[in-house]
């Protein structure tokens, strides 16, 4: 019983330490509900002293008085405890100790608003497949050259609506993206103003100290319920809001105003682009997006577990041979 308790004692504080230096450093246990296994150790420790008969060699000039000899009896419960530690970190192996790399990081970024035309003009076909078409194809590359911008969404027809608020999930933007019909709002009817001013004051909730609109639309506004584009281009104006607008549709056919869109993005200090240059929408962004004040903001991410292995297959092998070299060379006792 004496061997039993001793045993139980040192693995109670050495797994406990263990247990403390994985906290301290940041680590925890992916699987926890495997320690429980840990209430068996005692058990085990019993059934295994009790089933065990010990055979003690010592040499015929050795005398029980000797100091050596009583020593080496009352520590003679180090191989039991050394197996109880060894099956106890076995154990924590399993629960798979791990430290999870910290979940948010510090990114610079700026807020973006794309407002999409989704006007009946829209279903066009003058450029291929549709106009509609075109605006969600460079929606989706715009959107996949982004990494630290917050950006949301606004359609307009005859009727304004926010489709998606500032995020920096750009998977979830896409599929609500993809997800636009001409249709969804009314649709006959074309009041570019209130799209872009709706964009505005979106923006202006925003606490970023840039702030861009990106407007698609093939330019024609026949509707103005409460802001017509000029007065929308002068609330840009006087909130520093920089207008990119890209034209979807021929520069020269029903239903386009080319003109109006270069004017929008002149009057704020952005570019005019047609759906054909998807790509110098992104260079074209990027340049002036360099001379933008940037915010700092924490971005979450998902990082892998860095589960923690190799210190603990190096420990229990080394207890393993430590054990076994006892049993062997200083307590010769069949398990």
């Amino acid at each position: 019983m004496y061997s039993l308790i001793a045993a139980f004692v040192f693995s109670v504080v050495a797994l406990g330490g263990v247990a403390y230096g994985l906290s301290t450093n940041g680590y925890q246990f992916t699987w926890p509900y495997v320690l429980i296994a840990l209430a068996v150790l005692p058990l085990w420790g019993w059934l295994a002293t009790r089933s065990r008969q010990v055979h003690v060699s010592l040499s015929t000039d050795t005398f029980l008085g000797d100091p050596r000899v009583n020593l080496l009896t009352r520590l003679r419960w180090i191989p039991l405890a050394l197996r109880m530690v060894t099956l106890g970190l076995i154990i924590m192996a399993i629960a798979r100790p791990g430290k999870r790399p910290p979940d948010y990081i510090w990114v610079e970024g700026i807020d973006i608003v794309i407002v999409l035309d989704s006007s009946a003009s829209m279903s066009f076909q003058d450029i291929r497949p549709s106009r509609m078409a075109a605006g969600k194809k460079n929606i989706t590359s715009f959107l996949q050259k982004r990494k630290h911008d917050q950006v949301g969404l606004v359609v307009f027809g005859r009727d304004t609506m926010i489709q998606s608020p500032l995020t920096s999930d750009y998977r979830a933007l896409q599929h609500i993206v993809n997800a636009v019909r001409i249709g969804d709002i009314d649709s006959y009817g074309t009041a570019l103003g209130d799209g872009l001013a709706l964009g505005v004051r979106q923006l202006l909730r925003s606490k970023a100290r840039s702030k861009v609109i990106v407007v698609m639309s093939d330019g024609a506004s026949n509707q103005a319920r409460h802001f017509s584009p000029e007065q929308a281009k002068d609330l840009a104006v006087e909130s520093d809001v920089r207008v990119f607008t890209m034209l979807l549709g021929p520069q020269e056919g029903m239903g386009v105003n080319p003109k109006l869109l270069v004017e929008l993005a002149d009057a704020t200090g952005g570019d005019y682009l047609t759906s054909e240059d998807g790509e110098e929408l992104e260079l074209s962004f990027k340049q002036v997006r360099e001379t933008l004040e940037k915010d700092r903001r924490r971005k979450r991410i998902v990082r892998p577990v860095e589960v923690l292995r190799q210190p603990f297959v190096l420990l229990i092998a080394l207890l393993l041979l430590v054990e076994m070299a006892l049993r062997r060379l200083v307590w010769r006792f069949s398990p």
